[in-house]
Formats: C-alpha cells, structure tokens, sequence
C-alpha cells in the first residue's frame, strides 16, 4: 500500500516527478526611529539613547545607501537633528545635532511591532542617557539574560529558500529546532511538537497550521505580515506560561507609509496585503489563499482537492500620547477532501479558527508601559471518512470539536531607576468544549508490543462538555549592579481548573549575562516550566476522556555570546532538560503519516515515566560584505524517555545536525543557498510472527533510517518601476533530488499458502520546484 499522506502531498504539492541575516537598509524607510534603532541593535550596534531625543512621532525619512551600520545610524538620526559619538566600552550614544526636529516636520507614526517589555529596549528613562554609568547599566538592562532566544527579521523570511512560501519553516533552520522534513510544525531541544507555542503580537495562537490532519503542512502565518519574529528555545522570561520547550513570538507588520501594498503569486499561494496610516491611526490587511486546488492533478493512487484560507485585518488608532487602542481579526480556514482512486480510503476534514481581540497600548509616565489584550478564540475541526486496508485494519470514523477561549491579559514593565527593570501581569481565561467522536474499527493483524491494540475490534461513541478556567500572575526584576553583570530572577503562578490534579504550579527562574571582555559574553538560566493540557488537546480519537495535570520541565543552560570586530558572531551554548509529569502520546510504530492514525494496528500508546533532553549548539553568521551574508550551525544532542527503568530513543531524536547557507543581495538579484543535514530518524524493526498473523517488533527506535540532507535554492530578479517594484523568484527544493528515507508503510500480500508482511520505504519530499512574483506598489 503506498502511504496515504504521501499521496496527499503529491496532491497538495503538484509534484512531477537561518539564520540571523542582516537586514536591508531600505527596510528602514518609513519605520519608526525607534524601532529602526532596534533593528541597527539587532545588527551588532551597541545604541544608548534617551526618549528626551528619540521621540515616538519620528520616522526615518532616509537612508543613507552604504551598507556600513554605523554610517546607515548616522543618515537616519540626521534629519531629526540627531547625531552619535563615541560611548563606554565599543557602544555609540545619540546626541543632540546641530538642528532638533520637531512634530511637524514628520508625517504620522505608524504602530511599531511590540515585541515582549523583557527585550524592548525603548522604556522610557528617568534621567538623561548622557550618564556615562546610567550608559553602561541600561544597555545591560537593554540585552537579553539568560534566554536562549535569536530574532528573525521580515527580511529573513522574504528570501529564505523554503518550501510553500511558509513562515515558520525558516524556523528549522536554527540550532535546537527541528521538524519532521514534511510538516511545518517544529519542535524544539527535544520537545513534541505541541510543546512549542506560537504567540502573534501578544496573543496565543492555537495550532496556527493549515492541513492539521495531514501533518501541519504548511503554517497559517502569511510571511508577509511578519514583522519580527522571537524565536526561544530555553530560559524563557516569566511573561511566557504554559509552555515547556518553545515559543515563536510574532510581531506583525506595522504600515510604513501612507499606503502600502502587495500582491504576491506563487505556485502554493496567492496573497493580497494593503496598509495604510491616516490621521492618528493605521490599518492592515491580508488575505492568502492556496492555488493548489486550481492546477493540481490528481496522483496514481489519490485524488483530492485541498483548499485553506487565511485572513488577517488589524486597525490602530492612537487615542492620545499614552494610549493606542488595536483591533485585530485573524481568520484560518481548511476545507480538504481525499480519495483513494479505488475506493478504499476517503476522508474529508475541514477547519475554521477565528481570533479577535483588542489590545490596549498604555504609556502612562515616564517610568511604565503596558499592554492589555482582550480577546476571543474559536476553534472548530472536522473530519469524517472510511479506511478498508485488506489484511491489515477496516474502520471509519466521525470526529466533531468545537473549544472557545475567553481570555483578558495585562502586561507592564517599568523602569524604577537606571539599574533596575521590573515586569508584572496576569492573566485570566474561560475555556468551553464541545466534542462528538465515534469510530468503528476491525484489525486483521495485531501488533505484539507493549500499548499496541489487544483486541481485534472495537467502537466508541463518545460526547464530552468540558468547561474551565485558567489564571495567572507573574513578575520579574532585572537588576544591572554594574557596567558588567546583568541578573534577571522571575517567578510565575498558574492555576487551571480543566484537571482536579495539581491545578496550581509555581515557576520560579533566574538569568544572567555577564560580560567577560568587549565583545564577549557569559550567559545562563536556570528555570522549572509548566504546560498545562489545552481544552482542544483532549485525546477522545485514542480513547481518553480526561484532562491530565500539567507537563514540568527544568531547563539549565549556559552559553557563550562573542561579537568581533569583523562582525562575526559566535554563540555556544549547551543544555539540560529534564521532563517529568508527562502526560501519554500515541505514535504509530512505523508510519506515523496516515489519514486515519487511530484506525491502525500499529497505533501505540507510550506513558514514560521521565525524558530528558540535553545537548550542545553552535552558531555562527557574519556580513562577510555589504550584500553577502553566511551562517552555519552545528548541535549534538540526545532526546531519550525513560520508562520502566529502560531508556529509549525519542521518535524525532536528530544526533548531529548541521545547517549552513548564505544569501547574497544586490540592487537587481538576490540568490540565497540552505543545507539542512542530520541523522536517520529512529526507527523499530519489524517481522512476521510464525504465526501469519502477529507482527513481532524488536526494540523501539533501537534502528535508524538513513540520514537526511537537503540543498534549497532560491533566485530573485528585482525590478524597480516608476511607481512600483516587481520581484520575480524561482524556488527549488531539495535541489538534487536526493531520496530521504522518512518512514515504513507495511500491508500484507495474500498468496495461495501464506500471507506476507511487506514493508516499503517511503522518503521525504522530492525535488520541488516553485516560481512566482511580488508586485509592491
């Protein structure tokens, strides 16, 4: 039997057969001065400056066309009267110019990304910045401590070479973050993937995947919304809950003109994004939807015609200094329909979730700025179909979900003096379900291993009204005793009611940063974190009927930052995590990727008693040139559970890893070049019980598939036009169409004396070739 996912890929795909990067100048054109000095900073600049010069109404109205960002500094302060010298230990301090701009001069601000208070560098200081001593604190205070955190620029994801215009597979491509090749969805430092949460200008998302029951095969995030993306792998701040292994943290577009628009068209997608500003306000618009469904054709074995819909429309208005009011609507849609050619699997599954929500921006004083969300989520799922596999399993199923979140959260830091940084918030949420499963299933063949099937057959009808609440209230203090060390200790409490066990948990956490000369520094954490069962993860298609108690893990990690004059940047870092409390997974032994992984024998059920990831990463990336950029990352590390006293590989265990690639600019081309390569996947031996009729398994994952290596090209031609740009790219991945070994498919053959087991290996994506265009006007 070929598999049924891979199927779905060729229907979805049409097939025929990472770094940190810098950003461009022209990106900061139109951008708030403040948040263009946040980008210089995450450029290797060391700016200290005072919200007594950088007001919020400044935009950067030039730039300067060298590449050089000290020079791009420079041309952007000069036309608000603004100037630089040199400042304590390499950094450079803005000064008044011969000339201050005022608020006339400067056409109206547009919103800029709020990224978390821990990493905003703008709060507001009580004295003037031109302390040296207030200097060297605050640009300590200003850096992060202790997390294991790389930020992503819109520019990142433009021209990244990665498959179905997609904006969280770039992810992947940074040390300690993995996915399975096939679907976006990521995992990181040895986490599932649900334990890694996607946050979008300050509000959970929920699986934000298109195809959720086809392995999450793209994102639901239009790439050209994002404005900045945080990605942590380890050490979070305290403002973060309810998460064990990571968490993407989405600054959306701010408008940077008067008007603004895009329409981008590619073999996966077509999207439409329009912004704007107007007097005191601003609004942004999007809709992506996929053209598949328009072109594809149907494969050997599997006919379908997917079809998913984003939309996303966000409007800000600035109702006085201190206060912005944002309204923001964010829409996914799925309608996917599958069908084996001879009758013998069919599934339609479709989905809508919906966000809205208000976000109140307070700047009350000099000393604090806040955030409060309001917000409504609706998330509903539905997929229906029958399987007849001969001589391996029959059944169908029904599976109806409907969850609503209710959710208010606040969120203020402050800057008591100039050595000290404080955060505080909460949150409170209703959370209400609605769930209708039933299956019916006969096995043919049953799995001899522990968690497998042991009964032939079975049928569940099962309705669940779960209702609950969640509540949280957290704090940090950073603390700069001096020019050097920089602490940060937070503690978080969470209280869930969806499970009686352990509603409560305390989170306690510490960072530092310390630095050892110019340009090199120590950093560490150490923090125990809580994931507590979302209202939507109830695990009705295996049978449960119950919330568990929240996930812990304790994360301990201590890295090397080196920054040199080159600009080259190095970061070493290795880690512990430690997981306990887990609640139980289902996998299926040999192929995970199925229409209907309930409804296979091979289905299994692992409870560990504790897993643990640890490891060692190392990344380095430099802008060898003006228009050339380079990175590479190494990681070595070993994801393990432990049950009954007996260790065992995790099925997404990756050994070595290594991913590299460059990107190279000019005025009319832009080529870029990634390699991904790692290990096999681990995998379980199979074989034929004398019987005929018992599959007999060896040890769990104690074999691997073969490694896994794949080079992606992307190539871009930029047209500039009297009033508009055009860009026309040509994509290719997995450029040699190298065959990736990625799963087993088994079925069994009848013969007149005997029945045998077959096993076939299925790789990962092929060769894939993409083109399109972006027009801006």
């Amino acid at each position: 039997m070929r598999k049924s996912v891979f199927h779905l890929l060729a229907v979805v795909l049409g097939l025929n057969c990472c770094g940190v990067l810098a950003v461009e100048p022209d990106e900061l054109r139109g951008l708030p001065l403040e948040q263009a000095l946040e980008v210089l900073r995450a450029e290797g600049l060391a700016i200290i400056y005072s919200n007594d010069l950088v007001k919020p109404w400044m935009r950067v109205l030039s730039v300067p066309e060298s590449g050089d960002p000290l020079e791009i500094l420079t041309g952007i302060l000069e036309p608000a009267g603004l100037a630089v010298r040199p400042g304590p230990d390499g950094s450079v301090l803005v000064v008044r110019g011969p000339g201050a701009a005022s608020e006339a001069d400067y056409p109206p601000a547009a919103d800029a990304p709020d990224i978390e208070p821990e990493l905003n560098i703008n709060t507001p200081q009580p004295r003037p910045i031109e302390e040296i001593v207030v200097a060297g604190s605050r640009y300590q205070l200003a850096r992060t401590v202790g997390q294991s955190m790389v930020r992503l620029w819109s520019g990142h994801l433009e021209y990244m070479p990665d498959l179905g215009d997609d904006a969280l597979r770039p992810v992947a491509r940074l040390p300690g973050v993995g996915s399975d090749s096939v679907g976006a969805k990521p995992s990181m430092r040895g986490g599932e993937t649900r334990e890694t949460i996607v946050h979008f200008d300050g509000l959970r998302l929920h699986d934000p995947f298109h195809l959720q029951d086809f392995n999450n095969l793209f994102s639901a995030i239009d790439p050209r919304l994002v404005a900045s993306m945080d990605v942590f792998t380890g050490g979070f701040p305290a403002a973060y809950g309810g998460v064990v292994s990571g968490i993407i943290d989405i600054a959306s577009l701010t408008a940077p003109e008067r008007r603004f628009h895009e329409v981008s068209v590619s073999l996966f997608n077509v999207s439409v994004v329009s912004s704007g500003t107007f007097a005191n306000g601003s609004w942004v618009g999007s809709v992506r939807r996929s053209t598949l469904d328009l072109y594809h054709e149907s494969s050997e074995n599997y006919d379908g015609r997917p079809i998913y819909l984003n939309t996303y429309a966000k409007l800000a208005y600035r109702l006085s200094d201190s206060l912005q009011v944002t309204g923001n609507f964010l829409l996914f849609d799925d309608d996917v329909t599958v069908t084996h050619l001879d009758g013998r699997q069919h599934v339609h599954a479709t989905g809508e979730d919906s966000y809205l929500w208000l976000r109140f921006d307070h700047s009350p004083g000099q000393r604090w700025t806040g955030t409060t969300l309001v917000a409504r989520t609706r998330l509903g799922d539905e997929r229906s179909g029958f399987s007849y596999l001969e001589g391996v399993s029959s059944g169908r199923l029904e599976d109806a979900r409907v969850s609503r979140v209710f959710t208010v959260k606040s969120d203020w830091s402050a800057t008591i003096n100039e050595r000290v940084l404080v955060h505080l918030g909460g949150l409170l949420g209703d959370m209400q379900g609605e769930y209708v499963y039933a299956d019916e299933v006969a096995y043919d063949v049953l799995v001899d291993f522990p968690g497998a099937a042991s009964t032939p057959a079975h049928s569940r009808d099962i309705r669940m009204y779960p209702d609950g609440a969640q509540y949280a209230l957290y704090g940090s203090v950073r603390y700069a005793p001096g020019d050097r060390l920089a602490v940060e200790a937070g503690l978080r409490w969470d209280r869930q009611t969806l499970s009686r066990e352990r509603p409560d948990t305390a989170s306690p956490r510490v960072g530092l940063r310390y630095r050892l000369t110019d340009g090199l520094y120590l950093k560490g954490s150490l923090g125990r974190f809580w994931q507590a069962q979302a209202i939507y993860e109830l695990q009705l298609e295996d049978g449960v009927q119950r919330y568990f108690p929240p996930q812990r893990a304790d994360h301990t990690v201590i890295g090397i930052e080196s920054e040199f004059r080159s600009g080259l940047r190095l970061r070493l870092e290795a880690y512990r995590k430690q997981m306990s409390e887990l609640r139980p997974r289902f996998e299926n032994l040999l192929n995970p990727l199925t229409m209907f992984p309930e409804l296979k024998p091979d289905r299994i059920r692992i409870a560990p008693d504790k897993a643990e990831a640890r490891g060692f990463e190392m990344f380095v990336e430099q802008q060898a040139r003006d228009n050339l950029t380079w990175w590479a990352g190494y990681s070595w590390s070993r994801f393990t559970d432990e049950l009954g006293g007996h260790s065992t590989l995790r099925s997404w265990d990756r050994t070595h890893t290594l991913s590299s690639g460059l990107i190279l600019n000019t005025a009319r081309w832009n080529f870029s070049l990634g390699l991904i390569q790692h290990d096999g996947w681990p995998t379980t031996p199979v074989a034929l019980n004398p019987s005929g009729r018992i599959v007999a398994t060896g040890k769990r994952n104690s074999e691997r598939t073969g490694a896994y290596r794949s080079v992606d090209l992307r190539l871009t031609r930029k047209f500039q036009l009297p009033r508009s740009a055009l860009a026309v790219f040509v994509e290719v991945t997995n450029m040699f169409d190298r065959s990736n070994p990625y799963t087993r498919e088994y079925e069994f053959r009848r013969h007149a004396d005997s029945d045998e087991l077959w096993l076939q290996t299925l790789n990962s994506l092929p060769r894939v070739h993409s083109a399109g265009f972006t027009w801006t006007f």
